[in-house]
């Protein structure tokens, strides 16, 4: 995504205005961003300090707004926060990580949120959230997805020794993304054998109560290229992504641009990025799954979902998302930033210096951290008129 944004601000005002973080070296490189900085490692156990660093930091290049790409703030410079999902908050994670999103979900003046359903979850779990300017920017596909007919369907399966007609899954296999739904279905297929399945992100080996349900079929854990990974999607049966939740769903998105068929769930943001565009399951019918991938084999099936979903990704554009982000930010930049002397940011100081102290408690940070949102409760206001709700 950040190397996506990065290459459409290359060259362009907003790019050139632009101080970027550069952590271990791991930052995409571009001709026309203003500068590249390098900086320390990020640890949530210890961002309390960073606070203080990213200030400094903050006011030697006179920077006017900070963008935070991964749940870090400053002391005191406008924040604005791209809210991918609430994922933490709704199912649970390291109570470090969850805590530090937070504080950097209440220190922040505004928001971009990556869809609709990511920005209702944002005001339903954080209500002062509707009180500051936000955005939808939608993310956009990238130019390495997209249908390609210049290698042999066979191509990508012999590089990869995929023996038979695959099954794609993309990401993690993790509770929220509903993989065992799959597996589990596909083990009512008789004739199961006669598929492979790749399986692209997450673990490198195949968890041992997804593994028992394929026993004996062809099973392939792959690190690809982006570019990799659009020849598997052009070449799979399907892309299989029964999520539960999705801040956005970047995979169906780059499946359906690759000419890709979808099975996934109506969940969360997935119906708002995929339209009619997908086959849609249940979250727990197994027996609907078992279905949808025998009628995905159909080859009027396929060819209505290859049209229908190569036009809904071309709605997704990063050059728009990337001119609206920064519109929003020019706009954020013009409003009146909360004093450093309002309570709530004495609040803020005192809760990240006291975490700083080795005789820091969990209590002790808890009820800091009452007294700082009782202050942001007292102070906030209304988003100003023409940010709050306009959807890109």
């Amino acid at each position: 995504m950040w190397s996506s944004l990065l290459e459409e601000w290359s060259g362009t005002e907003f790019g050139q205005s632009l101080v970027v973080l550069d952590r271990d070296g791991a930052v995409p490189k571009f001709s026309g961003i203003g500068e590249y900085v390098p900086f320390k490692t990020y640890y949530s156990r210890s961002a309390g300090a960073e606070t203080f660093l990213l200030e400094e930091f903050c006011r030697q290049v006179n920077a006017d707004l900070f963008m935070s790409t991964h749940l870090t703030s400053p002391l005191e410079t406008p924040s604005l926060m791209l809210v991918h999902d609430l994922i933490p908050e709704i199912f649970g994670n390291d109570p470090t990580w969850v805590r530090e999103k937070r504080y950097c979900t209440q220190h922040a003046s505004a928001y971009l949120a990556v869809s609709n359903h990511t920005l209702s979850d944002l005001h339903r779990i954080y209500p002062f959230s509707k009180k500051r300017p936000f955005r939808v920017a939608y993310n956009g596909v990238g130019k390495s997805f997209h249908r390609c007919a210049s290698e042999s369907p066979q191509d990508f399966k012999a590089r990869h020794n995929i023996k038979n007609p695959y099954f794609l899954l993309v990401g993690t296999r993790s509770e929220h993304k509903n993989a065992r739904l799959f597996f589990e279905a596909l083990a009512l297929i008789p004739d199961r054998e006669r598929f492979s399945i790749v399986c692209c992100g997450g673990a490198p080996e195949l968890e041992s109560e997804l593994a028992e349900f394929v026993n004996g079929s062809d099973v392939k854990m792959l690190s690809l290229s982006d570019e990799e990974l659009n020849a598997a999607y052009g070449q799979a049966i399907c892309l299989v992504y029964p999520s539960k939740y999705e801040g956005f769903g970047l995979p169906v998105l780059e499946a359906m641009a690759a000419g890709c068929p979808v099975i996934t769930c109506a969940n969360a943001s997935i119906p708002e990025i995929a339209g009619n565009s997908v086959l849609y399951v249940n979250e727990s019918d197994c027996a609907a799954m078992r279905a949808t991938l025998v009628e995905v084999q159909a080859v009027a099936t396929r060819e209505r979902l290859i049209q229908s979903g190569c036009r809904q990704a071309s709605k997704f554009k990063w050059a728009d998302i990337a001119g609206s982000i920064a519109e929003f930010s020019w706009q954020v930049l013009q409003s009146a930033a909360i004093p450093a002397d309002s309570m709530s940011r004495q609040r803020w100081r005192q809760l990240r210096s006291y975490q700083c102290s080795p005789n820091s408690t969990a209590e002790g940070l808890i009820e800091l951290e009452t007294l700082w949102r009782n202050s942001i409760d007292a102070e906030s206001t209304p988003a100003a008129a023409g940010d709050s709700g306009r959807i890109f």
